[in-house]
């Protein structure tokens, strides 16, 4: 009985190991994604003086985005936390 119960939980950690780090390599290619949105956007399309407003928006909320996690966990807004949180 304990050796099925302990394979399950094997299982489940390779699960929520496949789940987080997906969701970390998801959040890398987001950034990605927002970084050439907005080179492409400040250096061909528009100028520095219409983009600058959205990279502070963006940086805004991504601010919030750190204090609600430190709220919400009481820990550090860095990657090993953030795999951490979703890998329990």
């Amino acid at each position: 009985m304990y050796n099925i119960l302990e394979s399950q939980l094997d299982i489940l950690h390779q699960a929520s190991d496949s789940k987080a780090s997906k969701m970390i390599k998801g959040g890398i290619f987001l950034t990605g994604v927002q970084f050439g949105v907005l080179f492409y956007l400040t250096y061909w399309v528009f100028d520095w003086d219409f983009c600058e407003p959205i990279d502070y928006l963006l940086g805004c909320t991504l601010e919030t985005v750190a204090l609600y996690m430190f709220i919400k966990y009481r820990k550090d807004f860095s990657q090993d936390d953030c795999y951490g949180d979703f890998y329990d």
